[in-house]
């Protein structure tokens, strides 16, 4: 399965929804698993390492969505389009609903599963990080909702009525920081961040000056610049890389 994200077009009014995402299988690529909206537009995706039947998607207004792809059609709303029936799926927990303070408040540039190891293949929940433009990055706690309601929560606005799978931010950092070159800052946009294979707690971010980034979940550990491409005429935005 992968997912594709959509921007939407304005001569297309079949879903009145500003975010438009799409689960695919590579043995049908004629037309989507699922359907996946909500009410800001899509700016990236991943699924979950961990659980292949729920995936994420970073918006343009700084939220997170999930959607937990085992839920019942029954809980969507239907579209008809050149007499095919589809259905589009809100999110199952949508970060929009909680406090500033607890998310991004620029959109998010990227996603992604975080690595785990042997020993937390045994564990009940598991992570996501995401990356906003202005260099911070939140990692979220998913959880499984044990007294799930249709009725919704009283205390997590962000719950769908009937959804069993909710988000918790479990840290921040803010990557947008660097000591030693202050003169990039705070113009710099950041697009693209990779997990440290050597260290889980460590992460490269890319940005828009051609610049790379090192920070560290460790609040021992500054954020240090790695390559300065603002010196180079090739340098410039940088969208994505990998750690090879």
């Amino acid at each position: 399965m992968f997912v594709t994200c959509y921007s939407k077009s304005k001569s297309d009014s079949l879903v009145d929804h500003a975010g438009l995402s799409c689960t695919w299988n590579l043995q049908n690529v004629y037309e989507p698993v699922t359907v996946l909206v909500s009410n800001s537009a899509h700016r990236c995706a991943c699924v979950s390492s961990y659980n292949h039947t729920i995936v994420f998607v970073g918006c343009e207004d700084g939220s997170i969505c999930l959607w937990d792809l085992n839920e019942s059609d029954s809980m969507h709303k239907s579209y008809q389009l050149n007499n095919k029936h589809f259905v589009g799926r809100l999110p199952t927990y949508s970060t929009s609903a909680i406090q500033v303070a607890e998310s991004h408040n620029s959109k998010i540039t990227s996603i992604q599963a975080i690595r785990f190891d042997q020993e937390q293949l045994q564990m009940t929940s598991y992570q996501v990080a995401s990356l906003d433009e202005h260099g911070v990055i939140v990692i979220w706690v998913v959880l499984s909702v044990l007294d799930s309601s249709f009725s919704g929560s009283q205390t997590d606005l962000g719950l769908r009525p009937g959804g069993k799978i909710k988000m918790v931010k479990s840290a921040a950092i803010n990557a947008n920081f660097p000591q030693h070159a202050p003169e990039l800052f705070p113009e710099l946009r950041t697009y693209a961040f990779q997990q440290s294979y050597s260290d889980s707690n460590m992460y490269y971010v890319a940005t828009d000056k051609g610049a790379i980034l090192k920070t560290s979940r460790a609040e021992s550990v500054t954020t240090e610049l790695l390559l300065r491409g603002t010196r180079h005429p090739l340098h410039h935005w940088v969208y994505r890389f990998q750690q090879v």
